[in-house]
């Protein structure tokens, strides 16, 4: 009940001082994003979605075979752009051409990724750092099937307040 008060307490006063700072000539020289991070932060430990005695070592929201398999759904769904996000922003640009345009364009011309889940295998996790194989099989639009058998390597990300994974390298095998 008492941290509940708390809480209320502070979103109070954070609601107070973000109308405050809003109408601050101060605010374009603190800059509106540096208070509007301020006041999330806030409001999430109003909230009690934060924890000062917490480590600051974040968890990886989720296992490195997920990533691959939410990847190829997202791609198999059309969500081209949240597929696009899970790449590091070094895979992303790993070829002079390999852009988003290019990118939506190649995805364009596969009917549907098939992942075999029991080739699935993480081979190696490390701290920030997972290997994971995985046979995969592309249905083109045109009618061709290609074999895919590939090596990834995910890298974990800070995410504003979380830490998932993300492909950072995909060599076949």
């Amino acid at each position: 009940m008492i941290n509940s008060l708390k809480n209320l307490f502070l979103f109070i006063t954070i609601c107070i001082s973000s109308l405050a700072l809003s109408s601050c000539q101060l605010l374009p020289f603190i800059g509106a994003r540096v208070v509007d991070r301020a006041i999330d932060k806030s409001i999430d430990c109003a909230l009690g979605e934060c924890n000062p005695n917490k480590n600051n070592s974040q968890k990886i929201n989720s296992k490195p075979e997920e990533t691959i398999t939410q990847y190829y759904q997202l791609i198999n769904q059309r969500e081209y752009a949240k597929a696009w996000a899970l790449l590091t922003p070094r895979f992303q640009r790993l070829r002079p051409d390999n852009n988003y345009q290019n990118y939506e364009a190649w995805w364009e011309k596969v009917d549907s990724v098939i992942v075999d889940f029991d080739s699935l295998k993480l081979i190696e996790k490390k701290d920030n750092e997972a290997i994971v194989d995985v046979q995969l099989r592309y249905i083109l639009k045109d009618g061709r099937r290609l074999d895919d058998p590939s090596r990834f390597t995910l890298v974990s990300h800070s995410n504003n307040s979380h830490q998932q994974w993300l492909i950072d390298q995909k060599i076949k095998l």
